[in-house]
């Protein structure tokens, strides 16, 4: 009878270990999923004060740090470097060079085309996502449109 009661105990780990490892990617991969939202919500509000090639090395730093840390920009000793001077041309060419884009050229829109494609091949949430966020910024063109989800259509 110890042996049966042994045998269920092992089983029953098994599935709680099994679930527990599950659960721990599947919340891993839903925030790296969203993780690239976030260098390009940054964008977004700083071009309210001006394109990017106005911006300060300290917003810069900030745009760098958020592409690292969302892991579309690899972490290098050049860019942490750059950061900790604050070397506005530094952080310029670490993110030009990223992009393959010249300097006036750099916007949320850039940043998510490099993560994400053409916006034509995203998905319908990603869209709504962020055209919904342009109005807000300040930065809806007359020629856009807002697009919505299915769940947000609905409610």
């Amino acid at each position: 009878m110890r042996q049966t009661f042994d045998r269920k105990n092992l089983i029953r780990n098994s599935f709680l270990l099994c679930f527990l490892i599950f659960s721990a990617f599947f919340c891993a991969s839903a925030r790296a999923e969203e993780g690239w939202k976030l260098p390009a919500e940054y964008a977004l509000t700083q071009e309210e004060e001006g394109r990017f090639e106005n911006w300060s090395a300290d917003q810069k730093a900030e745009l760098l740090s958020l592409l690292m840390q969302s892991g579309q920009l690899p972490a290098s000793a050049d860019a942490q470097s750059a950061m900790e001077r604050k070397d506005a041309s530094a952080l310029t060419a670490i993110i030009t060079e990223w992009l393959g884009l010249p300097e006036d050229a750099v916007t949320a829109h850039s940043i998510l085309q490099k993560e994400r494609g053409s916006l034509f091949l995203w998905s319908i949430q990603d869209k709504a996502w962020y055209t919904q966020r342009l109005p807000a910024h300040h930065a809806l063109g007359a020629d856009e449109e807002i697009l919505l989800s299915s769940d947000e259509s609905n409610g």
